[in-house]
């Protein structure tokens, strides 16, 4: 992501839900934010926000279905690999700031709670 997408560390914008367990890390890149959340080294997970509503995160399983429904969602090792994380997001990374660019986002962030209360 830093070298390909041209992504930075930046500060947590919603560090109050976090659980003190968990260890997170957030990048920006282009109009995203990821949310890096790992329980000791299980139990990954990846969240994902638009830049122009940084504390709105949404999973990014969902943003990715969203994003390309052929994508499958679910792999084995996404519990326990980053690399797994990766081979998921980065052929769909485009796909996702697409969504979540401000003329789109509202659109995703609807389609996004109709998802979840599925």
């Amino acid at each position: 992501m830093f070298d390909v997408h041209g992504a930075r560390v930046i500060s947590d914008p919603k560090p109050e839900t976090n659980d003190s367990n968990m260890d997170y890390v957030c990048l920006a890149s282009g109009s995203l934010i990821f949310k890096f959340c790992r329980w000791r080294s299980e139990n990954y997970e990846v969240q994902v926000a638009a830049t122009i509503a940084p504390t709105e995160f949404f999973d990014l399983l969902d943003a990715v279905h969203l994003a390309d429904p052929t994508a499958n969602t679910k792999l084995d090792m996404l519990d326990t690999s980053w690399r797994v994380w990766g081979q998921l997001l980065e052929p769909r990374f485009h796909l996702l700031e697409q969504a979540f660019k401000a003329e789109n986002f509202l659109d995703t962030k609807a389609r996004l709670a109709s998802h979840r209360a599925l």
